[in-house]
Protein backbone atom coordinates (compact mmCIF):
# COMPACT_ATOMS: atom_id res chain seq x y z
CA UNK A 1 0.00 0.00 0.00
CA UNK A 2 1.87 3.17 -0.87
CA UNK A 3 0.14 6.05 1.23
CA UNK A 4 0.95 9.95 -0.94
CA UNK A 5 0.61 13.29 1.58
CA UNK A 6 0.10 16.07 -0.37
CA UNK A 7 0.92 19.49 0.97
CA UNK A 8 -2.34 20.72 -1.22
CA UNK A 9 -5.53 19.79 -2.41
CA UNK A 10 -4.41 20.18 -6.18
CA UNK A 11 -0.78 18.49 -6.34
CA UNK A 12 -3.00 15.32 -4.55
CA UNK A 13 -5.40 15.45 -7.70
CA UNK A 14 -2.56 15.94 -9.75
CA UNK A 15 -0.98 12.60 -8.13
CA UNK A 16 -4.40 10.79 -8.26
CA UNK A 17 -5.00 11.17 -11.81
CA UNK A 18 -1.12 10.26 -12.59
CA UNK A 19 -2.39 6.97 -10.90
CA UNK A 20 -5.57 6.45 -12.48
CA UNK A 21 -4.06 6.79 -15.92
CA UNK A 22 -1.49 3.94 -14.68
CA UNK A 23 -4.57 1.88 -13.99
CA UNK A 24 -3.84 1.91 -10.26
CA UNK A 25 -6.87 1.75 -7.48
CA UNK A 26 -7.01 4.84 -5.85
CA UNK A 27 -8.46 6.09 -3.17
CA UNK A 28 -8.81 10.23 -2.76
CA UNK A 29 -9.47 11.83 0.80
CA UNK A 30 -9.25 15.18 2.58
CA UNK A 31 -7.48 15.13 5.57
CA UNK A 32 -9.49 16.15 8.75
CA UNK A 33 -8.36 15.54 12.20
CA UNK A 34 -11.82 13.19 12.50
CA UNK A 35 -10.98 10.97 9.14
CA UNK A 36 -10.07 7.24 9.73
CA UNK A 37 -7.62 6.86 7.39
CA UNK A 38 -6.76 2.95 7.67
CA UNK A 39 -10.00 1.86 6.57
CA UNK A 40 -8.86 1.95 2.71
CA UNK A 41 -7.44 -0.92 0.60
CA UNK A 42 -6.63 1.12 -2.00
CA UNK A 43 -3.95 0.38 -3.66
CA UNK A 44 -2.68 3.70 -3.83
CA UNK A 45 -4.25 6.41 -0.75
CA UNK A 46 -3.80 10.35 -1.92
CA UNK A 47 -4.46 12.35 1.46
CA UNK A 48 -5.02 15.89 0.49
CA UNK A 49 -4.20 18.49 3.33
CA UNK A 50 -3.75 22.27 3.08
CA UNK A 51 0.03 22.44 4.92
CA UNK A 52 1.60 24.78 2.66
CA UNK A 53 -1.15 27.46 3.54
CA UNK A 54 -0.65 26.80 7.72
CA UNK A 55 2.35 27.39 9.98
CA UNK A 56 5.37 25.10 10.10
CA UNK A 57 3.95 23.69 13.57
CA UNK A 58 0.00 22.80 12.30
CA UNK A 59 2.11 21.40 9.23
CA UNK A 60 4.67 19.19 10.99
CA UNK A 61 1.73 18.17 13.42
CA UNK A 62 -0.57 16.79 10.78
CA UNK A 63 2.65 14.87 8.70
CA UNK A 64 3.29 12.89 12.51
CA UNK A 65 -0.67 12.98 12.49
CA UNK A 66 -0.62 10.90 9.27
CA UNK A 67 1.69 9.08 9.55
CA UNK A 68 1.00 7.65 13.08
CA UNK A 69 -2.66 6.65 11.50
CA UNK A 70 -0.44 4.08 9.61
CA UNK A 71 1.84 2.90 12.28
CA UNK A 72 0.27 -0.48 12.84
CA UNK A 73 0.36 -1.72 9.42
CA UNK A 74 2.42 -3.62 7.64
CA UNK A 75 3.28 -3.22 4.01
CA UNK A 76 2.76 0.80 4.23
CA UNK A 77 4.83 3.38 2.06
CA UNK A 78 4.77 6.77 2.60
CA UNK A 79 5.30 9.21 -0.80
CA UNK A 80 5.36 12.76 0.11
CA UNK A 81 4.37 14.64 -3.15
CA UNK A 82 5.86 18.46 -2.57
CA UNK A 83 5.15 21.40 -5.23
CA UNK A 84 7.51 21.50 -8.01
CA UNK A 85 8.25 25.14 -7.21
CA UNK A 86 9.63 24.46 -3.18
CA UNK A 87 6.90 25.90 -2.29
CA UNK A 88 5.62 24.87 1.95
CA UNK A 89 7.29 23.89 4.59
CA UNK A 90 9.27 21.12 2.92
CA UNK A 91 11.90 20.51 5.37
CA UNK A 92 10.05 20.84 8.43
CA UNK A 93 7.47 18.13 6.98
CA UNK A 94 9.73 15.71 5.73
CA UNK A 95 12.27 15.84 9.47
CA UNK A 96 8.31 14.80 11.09
CA UNK A 97 8.00 11.95 8.91
CA UNK A 98 11.53 10.82 9.07
CA UNK A 99 11.19 10.64 13.03
CA UNK A 100 7.77 9.24 12.54
CA UNK A 101 8.23 6.32 10.22
CA UNK A 102 12.05 5.89 11.87
CA UNK A 103 13.44 6.40 8.65
CA UNK A 104 16.82 8.59 8.24
CA UNK A 105 17.04 9.23 4.97
CA UNK A 106 14.71 11.03 2.61
CA UNK A 107 15.16 11.40 -1.33
CA UNK A 108 13.63 14.47 -2.50
CA UNK A 109 12.99 15.21 -6.51
CA UNK A 110 10.67 18.10 -6.60
CA UNK A 111 11.54 19.23 -10.03
CA UNK A 112 9.79 18.32 -13.16
CA UNK A 113 12.37 17.72 -16.29
CA UNK A 114 9.07 16.82 -18.48
CA UNK A 115 8.17 20.82 -17.75
CA UNK A 116 11.29 22.15 -18.10
CA UNK A 117 11.42 22.35 -14.59
CA UNK A 118 15.18 21.50 -13.57
CA UNK A 119 17.75 21.25 -10.79
CA UNK A 120 21.27 21.58 -12.08
CA UNK A 121 24.72 22.78 -10.29
CA UNK A 122 21.95 22.80 -7.13
CA UNK A 123 20.15 25.72 -8.97
CA UNK A 124 16.40 25.30 -9.47
CA UNK A 125 15.83 26.12 -13.26
CA UNK A 126 12.48 26.87 -15.37
CA UNK A 127 12.72 27.19 -18.51
CA UNK A 128 16.79 27.81 -17.88
CA UNK A 129 15.67 30.75 -15.63
CA UNK A 130 16.59 30.98 -11.91
CA UNK A 131 13.02 30.43 -10.09
CA UNK A 132 13.90 33.73 -8.57
CA UNK A 133 13.60 35.50 -11.46
CA UNK A 134 10.11 34.10 -12.68
CA UNK A 135 6.33 34.42 -11.86
CA UNK A 136 7.82 32.22 -8.48
CA UNK A 137 8.98 35.97 -7.09
CA UNK A 138 5.90 37.02 -6.84
CA UNK A 139 3.73 33.91 -4.87
CA UNK A 140 1.81 36.01 -1.71
CA UNK A 141 2.98 32.40 0.34
CA UNK A 142 6.35 31.49 -0.21
CA UNK A 143 7.84 33.82 -2.72
CA UNK A 144 11.21 32.49 -4.20
CA UNK A 145 14.15 34.47 -3.02
CA UNK A 146 17.27 31.96 -4.24
CA UNK A 147 17.78 29.42 -6.69
CA UNK A 148 19.41 27.81 -5.24
CA UNK A 149 18.30 24.45 -3.83
CA UNK A 150 19.69 23.65 -0.31
CA UNK A 151 19.06 27.70 0.81
CA UNK A 152 15.38 26.70 -0.04
CA UNK A 153 15.21 23.31 1.66
CA UNK A 154 16.87 23.89 5.03
CA UNK A 155 19.25 21.31 6.56
CA UNK A 156 19.11 19.54 3.11
CA UNK A 157 22.30 18.00 1.06
CA UNK A 158 22.40 18.07 -2.28
CA UNK A 159 23.43 15.10 -4.49
CA UNK A 160 24.37 15.14 -7.86
CA UNK A 161 24.35 12.10 -10.49
CA UNK A 162 27.67 10.55 -9.47
CA UNK A 163 26.86 11.00 -5.63
CA UNK A 164 25.30 8.43 -2.94
CA UNK A 165 22.79 9.36 -0.59
CA UNK A 166 23.62 10.66 2.93
CA UNK A 167 21.63 10.44 5.93
CA UNK A 168 19.07 13.08 6.09
CA UNK A 169 17.22 15.08 3.14
CA UNK A 170 18.95 14.68 -0.12
CA UNK A 171 17.94 17.14 -2.69
CA UNK A 172 18.59 15.28 -5.58
CA UNK A 173 20.22 16.72 -9.30
CA UNK A 174 18.31 15.98 -12.20
CA UNK A 175 17.85 17.96 -15.54
CA UNK A 176 15.31 14.69 -17.41
CA UNK A 177 13.49 12.13 -16.87
CA UNK A 178 16.11 9.73 -16.94
CA UNK A 179 18.12 11.22 -14.16
CA UNK A 180 14.72 11.46 -11.96
CA UNK A 181 15.05 7.12 -12.45
CA UNK A 182 18.48 7.07 -12.13
CA UNK A 183 18.06 8.90 -8.51
CA UNK A 184 15.09 7.07 -7.67
CA UNK A 185 17.32 3.82 -8.32
CA UNK A 186 19.93 5.28 -4.85
CA UNK A 187 16.84 4.60 -2.57
CA UNK A 188 15.94 1.15 -1.39
CA UNK A 189 13.01 0.31 0.57
CA UNK A 190 14.60 2.25 3.93
CA UNK A 191 14.10 5.14 1.89
CA UNK A 192 11.43 8.08 2.65
CA UNK A 193 10.44 9.15 -1.08
CA UNK A 194 9.07 12.91 -1.33
CA UNK A 195 8.84 14.89 -4.94
CA UNK A 196 6.52 16.34 -7.63
CA UNK A 197 4.91 14.29 -10.58
CA UNK A 198 8.01 12.90 -12.17
CA UNK A 199 9.20 11.16 -9.37
CA UNK A 200 5.22 9.76 -8.70
CA UNK A 201 5.69 8.32 -12.56
CA UNK A 202 9.22 7.05 -11.81
CA UNK A 203 7.67 5.31 -8.48
CA UNK A 204 4.79 3.72 -11.15
CA UNK A 205 7.27 2.37 -13.12
CA UNK A 206 9.42 0.93 -10.69
CA UNK A 207 6.72 -0.35 -8.12
CA UNK A 208 3.60 -1.01 -9.96
CA UNK A 209 2.44 -2.99 -12.84
CA UNK A 210 0.49 -1.01 -15.50
CA UNK A 211 -2.66 -1.89 -16.06
CA UNK A 212 -5.77 -0.60 -18.32
CA UNK A 213 -7.22 2.93 -17.77
CA UNK A 214 -10.65 3.08 -17.86
CA UNK A 215 -11.91 6.89 -17.72
CA UNK A 216 -15.10 7.75 -17.01
CA UNK A 217 -17.19 10.69 -18.84
CA UNK A 218 -17.04 14.08 -16.87
CA UNK A 219 -20.15 16.38 -16.71
CA UNK A 220 -18.06 19.31 -18.63
CA UNK A 221 -20.45 19.40 -21.90
CA UNK A 222 -23.04 17.68 -19.64
CA UNK A 223 -26.50 19.77 -18.79
CA UNK A 224 -26.27 21.61 -15.53
CA UNK A 225 -25.04 24.29 -13.80
CA UNK A 226 -21.56 25.33 -13.86
CA UNK A 227 -19.23 27.61 -11.69
CA UNK A 228 -15.68 27.85 -12.23
CA UNK A 229 -12.89 29.26 -9.52
CA UNK A 230 -9.93 31.08 -10.06
CA UNK A 231 -8.23 31.93 -7.06
CA UNK A 232 -5.17 32.97 -8.38
CA UNK A 233 -4.01 36.14 -9.06
CA UNK A 234 -2.29 34.55 -11.90
CA UNK A 235 -5.67 33.36 -13.75
CA UNK A 236 -6.27 35.06 -16.80
CA UNK A 237 -9.79 35.65 -17.94
CA UNK A 238 -11.70 32.93 -19.45
CA UNK A 239 -14.67 34.23 -20.96
CA UNK A 240 -13.48 34.56 -24.07
CA UNK A 241 -13.09 31.13 -24.88
CA UNK A 242 -15.64 29.24 -27.28
CA UNK A 243 -16.72 26.89 -24.51
CA UNK A 244 -18.45 29.93 -22.80
CA UNK A 245 -19.20 32.02 -25.74
CA UNK A 246 -21.44 28.61 -26.87
CA UNK A 247 -23.59 28.76 -23.29
CA UNK A 248 -24.85 31.41 -21.40
CA UNK A 249 -21.93 32.36 -19.21
CA UNK A 250 -21.27 35.60 -17.21
CA UNK A 251 -17.56 36.05 -15.88
CA UNK A 252 -16.71 38.55 -12.46
CA UNK A 253 -13.90 39.85 -10.96
CA UNK A 254 -13.68 40.23 -7.29
CA UNK A 255 -14.20 44.20 -6.28
CA UNK A 256 -11.33 45.74 -5.56
CA UNK A 257 -12.62 46.63 -1.64
CA UNK A 258 -13.07 43.15 -1.06
CA UNK A 259 -9.76 42.19 -2.29
CA UNK A 260 -8.46 44.70 -0.29
CA UNK A 261 -10.57 43.66 2.84
CA UNK A 262 -14.12 44.76 2.58
CA UNK A 263 -17.05 42.36 3.56
CA UNK A 264 -18.07 40.25 0.66
CA UNK A 265 -21.78 39.70 1.47
CA UNK A 266 -23.39 42.47 -1.16
CA UNK A 267 -20.91 40.83 -3.50
CA UNK A 268 -21.91 36.99 -2.87
CA UNK A 269 -25.42 37.96 -3.11
CA UNK A 270 -25.30 39.72 -6.24
CA UNK A 271 -23.34 36.56 -7.96
CA UNK A 272 -25.40 34.28 -6.24
CA UNK A 273 -27.95 35.97 -8.81
CA UNK A 274 -25.82 35.77 -11.72
CA UNK A 275 -25.57 32.22 -11.14
CA UNK A 276 -29.48 31.76 -11.51
CA UNK A 277 -29.30 33.66 -14.63
CA UNK A 278 -26.52 31.86 -16.53
CA UNK A 279 -25.21 28.42 -17.44
CA UNK A 280 -22.05 29.25 -16.15
CA UNK A 281 -20.29 31.28 -13.89
CA UNK A 282 -16.96 31.93 -13.97
CA UNK A 283 -15.37 34.51 -10.61
CA UNK A 284 -11.90 35.26 -10.30
CA UNK A 285 -9.53 37.28 -8.01
CA UNK A 286 -8.56 39.62 -11.29
CA UNK A 287 -6.18 41.62 -9.32
CA UNK A 288 -2.33 41.25 -8.33
CA UNK A 289 -0.98 40.10 -5.28
CA UNK A 290 0.42 43.06 -2.83
CA UNK A 291 -0.16 41.47 0.41
CA UNK A 292 1.57 38.48 1.31
CA UNK A 293 -0.34 35.89 3.27
CA UNK A 294 -2.65 37.93 4.53
CA UNK A 295 -4.32 38.69 1.33
CA UNK A 296 -4.13 34.97 0.25
CA UNK A 297 -5.99 33.53 3.29
CA UNK A 298 -8.19 35.91 2.95
CA UNK A 299 -9.05 35.14 -0.66
CA UNK A 300 -9.24 31.88 -0.11
CA UNK A 301 -12.24 32.22 3.10
CA UNK A 302 -13.71 34.74 0.90
CA UNK A 303 -13.98 32.24 -2.59
CA UNK A 304 -15.43 29.37 0.36
CA UNK A 305 -18.25 31.63 1.55
CA UNK A 306 -19.14 32.60 -1.86
CA UNK A 307 -19.14 28.84 -3.10
CA UNK A 308 -21.00 27.52 -0.08
CA UNK A 309 -23.62 30.32 -0.87
CA UNK A 310 -24.26 29.13 -4.33
CA UNK A 311 -23.81 25.52 -3.98
CA UNK A 312 -26.58 25.80 -1.08
CA UNK A 313 -28.70 27.84 -4.00
CA UNK A 314 -28.36 25.13 -6.71
CA UNK A 315 -25.66 22.41 -6.56
CA UNK A 316 -23.60 22.66 -9.77
CA UNK A 317 -23.10 19.60 -12.04
CA UNK A 318 -19.62 20.91 -12.37
CA UNK A 319 -17.32 22.67 -10.22
CA UNK A 320 -13.91 24.03 -11.70
CA UNK A 321 -11.31 25.62 -9.06
CA UNK A 322 -7.69 26.89 -9.73
CA UNK A 323 -5.32 27.06 -7.13
CA UNK A 324 -5.00 24.32 -4.11
CA UNK A 325 -5.48 26.71 -1.14
CA UNK A 326 -8.68 28.07 -2.67
CA UNK A 327 -9.92 24.70 -3.33
CA UNK A 328 -8.76 22.91 0.15
CA UNK A 329 -11.10 26.11 1.48
CA UNK A 330 -13.66 25.78 -1.13
CA UNK A 331 -14.01 21.49 -0.57
CA UNK A 332 -14.13 22.28 2.98
CA UNK A 333 -16.29 24.44 3.52
CA UNK A 334 -18.64 22.22 1.03
CA UNK A 335 -17.95 19.48 3.94
CA UNK A 336 -16.75 17.05 1.40
CA UNK A 337 -14.46 14.31 2.04
CA UNK A 338 -13.95 11.60 0.10
CA UNK A 339 -14.25 11.65 -4.04
CA UNK A 340 -13.63 9.19 -6.51
CA UNK A 341 -11.15 9.86 -9.32
CA UNK A 342 -12.63 10.02 -13.15
CA UNK A 343 -9.84 10.68 -15.14
CA UNK A 344 -6.37 13.29 -15.68
CA UNK A 345 -7.19 15.51 -18.52
CA UNK A 346 -4.07 17.14 -19.22
CA UNK A 347 -0.84 17.54 -17.25
CA UNK A 348 -1.85 18.37 -13.43
CA UNK A 349 -5.19 19.10 -14.26
CA UNK A 350 -7.62 16.44 -12.77
CA UNK A 351 -11.12 15.64 -12.41
CA UNK A 352 -12.92 13.97 -9.32
CA UNK A 353 -16.57 13.01 -8.67
CA UNK A 354 -18.83 13.95 -5.45
CA UNK A 355 -22.54 12.64 -5.77
CA UNK A 356 -23.58 13.95 -9.02
CA UNK A 357 -21.21 16.96 -9.42
CA UNK A 358 -17.89 16.45 -10.67
CA UNK A 359 -14.88 18.74 -9.40
CA UNK A 360 -12.28 19.86 -12.05
CA UNK A 361 -9.09 21.23 -10.01
CA UNK A 362 -5.91 22.71 -11.11
CA UNK A 363 -2.54 24.17 -10.26
CA UNK A 364 -2.46 28.00 -10.07
CA UNK A 365 0.50 27.37 -12.25
CA UNK A 366 -0.16 25.20 -14.32
CA UNK A 367 -2.15 25.92 -17.77
CA UNK A 368 -5.58 25.22 -18.51
CA UNK A 369 -4.62 22.90 -21.85
CA UNK A 370 -7.65 21.83 -23.69
CA UNK A 371 -10.14 22.10 -20.98
CA UNK A 372 -12.28 25.41 -22.73
CA UNK A 373 -11.36 25.00 -26.38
Amino acid sequence: MLIVIADDITGAAEIAGIAKSYGCDVNFVMWTDNNVLTSTQAEITVIATDMRSLSEQEAVRISRDIVGCFSNLTGVRFFKKTDSALRGHISAELQAMLSETKLDKALLLPQNPSKKRVISSGQYLINKVPIEQTAFASDPEFPATTSFVTDVVAGSCYVSADDSLNVGINICEAESEDDVRKQLGKADDNVLLAGAADLFNAVLNRYFIKKECVNEQTNINGVGKKLVLCGSTLSRSLIGNAYFANRASAEENMPLDVFHGAAAYDWTESLRKTYIENECLIVRVGHQSTGGADYANRIKNVFAYLANTIVCEKQPSLIVIEGGATAFAVIGRLGWTSFSVKRELSPGVVCLSYGDTDIILKPGSYDWGNLFR
